[in-house]
């Protein structure tokens, strides 16, 4: 019983249990929903039979069909027949860690001083983190995921994101900051060297996961590219661990661009269902992405970007001293007024929507095109409005990662998606969004101040 006391007081005092309670609180929310899902979807089922096939020595081998006649995901195709073969409890339980640890790399990597905040407010940005990422757990999962399989789709497109925020954390938290503790408290060179090597092991595997999808492949390239430029422009020397990722990304996109598969795959789904995409233009293939994903925001009550849209206008209106600053709500407005036309089922709207919905182009009315145009319009004019206000790296920033995550949207038309089933092309989307809408929540709680970001950078 003495030492239960002394081990919880140990806890108390230097974890700060209750910083852990809201996770501890998701972490048995996530595990009963994973026991009320049907796991196995039609890939799942497939990935079972490829088991025995994945370490043959020969062209049948798992990997090299799949890199030949379907994907370059190798590293999450191989990792797929192993969790579809386990007991499904072994996939609940990592699946409920990943999106659990989703939500406390959130603050570690947003706030720059998390470690040295109180109790308190280290408490309520976890809370914050939390409920952001319940609300994309709610959309990945809970919307038509299953229509290819939970344990295919959250490897493919969540654990990704996942290991992302894990790979730019190591590097934030452990190579960017690192206080050489253990090189003054140990003089054991094993001991230095094992760490060491651990780390730069997690480092560069959680990144290797990460690019194996192609989307992510994209946003992290462009994260890369962000912070070199960044460094370039504070003319500050750039750590060499941002070359390593940036020269593996460039290295996987020739992977990715040469793979075979990919472009059977890409033939074998456009032709028989969407042959005017396969036929069109470069220019026409991004305009056919632009409407699938406009399409989807006004006819589906998407309430990532409801809430995305919400906490933009509220930012922009917290911190631009300007009576322009009230523009910064219109987007969330019009979202506002077009779910509740189509809820109160308001006839010329209905109309609008329902051809819309069944489409694929932008339909000839001007009514969503000119939706369209006014949001993109007030957006970029509420970002003007904070960079002129003084916060040029928020504003910059928040602009390059709408970039990134719209155009990983507009470039449907060039990926072997079916856009009339499933929304898992949108999982990656949401999680963007969620993670700018917590910058933006921590950022009215004044931690965005663009002097914080250059100290921290320089100081690196």
């Amino acid at each position: 019983m003495g030492l239960c006391v002394i081990i919880l007081k140990f806890k108390l005092d230097n974890l700060s249990v209750l910083t852990y309670i809201p996770f501890i609180a998701f972490f048995g929310l996530l595990f009963c929903f994973h026991s009320g899902v049907p796991y196995f979807g039609p890939d799942d089922f497939t990935f079972r039979s490829f088991l025995g096939q994945l370490m043959q020595l020969n062209w049948d081998n798992l990997l090299i069909y799949r890199y030949f006649h379907w994907s370059s995901r190798l590293l999450i195709d191989c990792l797929l027949p192993i969790f579809c073969n386990l007991p499904v409890q072994v996939w609940m339980f990592v699946d409920s860690c990943l999106v659990l640890l989703m939500s406390a790399l959130i603050p570690k990597l947003l706030i720059s001083d998390f470690k040295n905040l109180d109790l308190k407010k280290q408490t309520i940005f976890n809370c914050i983190a939390v409920f952001l990422v319940l609300i994309f757990y709610v959309c990945a999962y809970a919307y038509d995921i299953n229509f290819a399989g939970y344990i295919t789709t959250s490897l493919n497109y969540v654990w990704p994101f996942v290991f992302a925020l894990l790979h730019f954390h190591l590097i934030k938290e452990y190579i960017l900051n690192n206080d050489n503790k253990g090189n003054n408290e140990n003089n054991i060179i094993l001991v230095i060297f094992c760490r060491k090597f651990i780390l730069y092991f997690l480092v560069f595997f959680s990144l290797l996961f990460a690019i194996s999808q192609e989307m992510i492949l994209c946003l992290v390239l462009g994260v890369y590219l962000f912070i070199i430029f960044y460094y370039y422009y504070k003319k500050v020397k750039t750590p060499k661990i941002f070359f390593y990722g940036f020269i593996l990304c460039v290295l996987m996109a020739v992977f990715v661009f040469l793979s075979p598969g990919n472009k059977e795959r890409y033939l074998l789904t456009m032709m028989p269902n969407h042959l005017y995409v396969y036929q069109s233009s470069l220019i026409g293939k991004v305009y056919m992405g632009l409407a699938i994903f406009f399409n989807q925001l006004i006819t589906k009550v998407d309430i990532v970007s409801y809430l995305f849209f919400a906490v933009f206008g509220v930012y922009v209106y917290g911190n631009v001293k300007s009576r322009f600053n009230v523009f910064s709500m219109v987007p969330f407005l019009i979202l506002n007024l077009i779910y509740f036309l189509g809820f109160i089922q308001f006839q010329p709207l209905v109309k609008v929507l329902s051809e819309v919905r069944s489409s694929t182009i932008i339909t000839s009315s001007m009514i969503p095109v000119m939706i369209y145009v006014v949001l993109v319009v007030f957006v970029l004019f509420s970002l003007f409005l904070l960079f002129r206000e003084g916060k040029k790296f928020v504003s910059v920033s928040l602009l390059f990662s709408l970039v990134l995550v719209f155009f990983s949207q507009f470039s449907l038309g060039f990926f072997p998606v079916d856009f009339i089933h499933g929304s898992r092309w949108r999982i990656i989307y949401w999680a963007v969004l969620i993670l700018l809408s917590a910058f933006m929540v921590y950022g009215l709680l004044e931690y965005d101040d663009d002097s914080n970001y250059s100290t921290d950078h320089n100081d690196s």
